[in-house]
């Protein structure tokens, strides 16, 4: 089976947290079982999000961006904007971030605050696109976010659903 260490989104990663998060896993994966670990690096560290502050993306036109100096900021220096949407269970969304200016990197968030998908290059270039099939009913967060610290300008952040 998989088990998933909860991410930290909300805040650090501390020895205690993770430890804590480790003791189920001899339940999962039993006595004679394997263990692998997957760490990311990128972003999924730093400030607590301001979750209630995401701006809502629209179906209808791209949702144009400027991440600049006064931008926020992740742990790791780079910039974002978040947004948010309503989804449906099923719904395939395709969102893409597009800009001839920065790194483009975009990450998706369940209601709970988890990371679902996370892409740098997907578009192709330096453009990011993640393809997903929503899993509940409900809200959903986009951190568009660029992928080096410093890294400065204009973005259209587009978001696709087809139920």
């Amino acid at each position: 089976g998989t088990y998933q260490v909860p991410m930290f989104v909300d805040g650090p990663g501390t020895r205690e947290a993770l430890l804590s998060a480790f003791d189920a896993l001899p339940v999962v994966t039993g006595a004679e079982g394997q263990l692998f670990f997957w760490v990311g690096g990128h972003g999924d560290h730093g400030p607590r999000l301001p979750w209630d502050g995401a701006w809502r993306l629209s179906t209808k036109r791209p949702t144009k961006g400027q991440l600049s100096a006064q931008s926020s900021r992740l742990g790791d220096g780079s910039s974002y904007h978040l947004h948010t949407f309503l989804g449906a269970r099923d719904d395939r969304i395709t969102l893409t971030m597009t800009s001839s200016e920065i790194d483009a990197f975009l990450w998706l968030y369940d209601d709970a605050r988890q990371v679902l998908a996370s892409d740098d290059d997907g578009a192709g270039g330096t453009d990011a696109m993640i393809t997903y099939v929503l899993p509940y009913d409900g809200t959903y967060y986009v951190l568009a976010n660029t992928y080096d610290a410093r890294e400065y300008g204009t973005y259209l952040l587009e978001l696709v659903i087809e139920p």
